[in-house]
């Protein structure tokens, strides 16, 4: 299998070059989402943004999930999530469900 000359070249963000070293502990997903969720939601490159949702709540992104950053799912993490799409250009990064948390997409 070689590289199609039509296909395109994928390479990491330079915004994310200190991604892994990231506090991931200030961003909260919920604090990006916009009141009427009437925009795709991004996580913007170079942000470690947490998951913050704990009690099973249903969160409708009707307009996509375009991570650019990174968006990590602490195991305390518990929703269900609707969305038209989620691109990751960045880092998804989920810790298994503690407990009675569940995480679904």
């Amino acid at each position: 299998f070689g590289m199609n000359a039509n296909m395109p070249s994928f390479a990491p963000l330079d915004c994310n070059d200190e991604l892994e070293t990231a506090d991931c502990t200030t961003t909260a997903l919920s604090s990006i989402v916009t009141p009427s969720n009437v925009d795709e939601v991004v996580v913007p490159c170079g942000v470690c943004v947490y998951v913050d949702y704990t009690d099973g709540s249903t969160v409708t992104f009707a307009n996509g999930l375009n991570i650019q950053g990174k968006l990590y799912f602490p195991p305390n993490a518990s929703l269900e999530l609707y969305t038209s799409h989620v691109f990751v250009m960045g880092v998804l990064k989920m810790d298994a469900p503690d407990g009675n948390s569940i995480v679904k997409f």
